[in-house]
């Protein structure tokens, strides 16, 4: 190593050694920045994706329960109104045949 002052006093072909080097630094410091950044990308998307479909999992299953208490309330009613007909109409019977 030769002692230069300041940076002035650097001679050229050190100085663009030093410089080649900085850039070779520099690019493979880009170079994992965009893996980097590619890695976050592709997480995101795989999260976005996770969500999207456990959001319309879950918007199946609010339609589908209530699908199921409309008709289960609609079945108790029919049931009911079953239950009452044939209850009536046997008393009516009972009451003609005497």
């Amino acid at each position: 190593m030769t002692y230069v002052p300041d940076r002035n006093h650097i001679p050229p072909d050190t100085a663009e050694k030093i410089r080649a080097r900085l850039r070779e630094r520099m690019n493979q410091k880009l170079a994992e920045m965009d893996e980097y950044e590619l890695s976050i990308l592709d997480k995101s998307e795989k999260d976005f994706r996770d969500f999207i479909a456990d959001l319309f999992k879950s918007i199946a299953a609010i339609f589908g329960y209530t699908v199921g208490v409309v008709i289960g309330t609609t079945s108790e009613i029919v049931d009911g109104v079953k239950s009452g007909w044939e209850s009536g109409y046997k008393t009516g019977r009972r009451k003609r045949d005497t």
